[in-house]
């Protein structure tokens, strides 16, 4: 077992747990470089089923195309209405 006799310097401040700055820092660095699960293959049956949510405040959806899943903001780029209601 490892023992550490002495102070471990703090790699975050107390006050970053619970800032806004903080917050969005981490989100827009870290979470929106990756790829998010929004739900199973098995969720896209039968062909045009489709899986609408927001990830990280964008609204998405994926839908079953003819070559598989495809995915793209869940909205009409003339008028930035929601093209499909969230949900399954």
């Amino acid at each position: 077992m490892f023992v550490h006799h002495g102070k471990l310097d703090q790699l975050l401040s107390p006050s970053a747990y619970v800032s806004n700055e903080s917050f969005e820092a981490e989100r827009s660095e870290l979470f929106r470089r990756n790829w998010h699960i929004v739900g199973l293959a098995e969720s896209l049956q039968p062909a045009g089923a489709y899986i609408a949510c927001e990830v990280l405040g964008v609204p998405v959806v994926v839908h079953r195309g003819d070559h598989g899943p495809v995915a793209f903001r869940n909205a009409c780029a003339h008028r930035h209405a929601m093209l499909v209601p969230n949900g399954m």
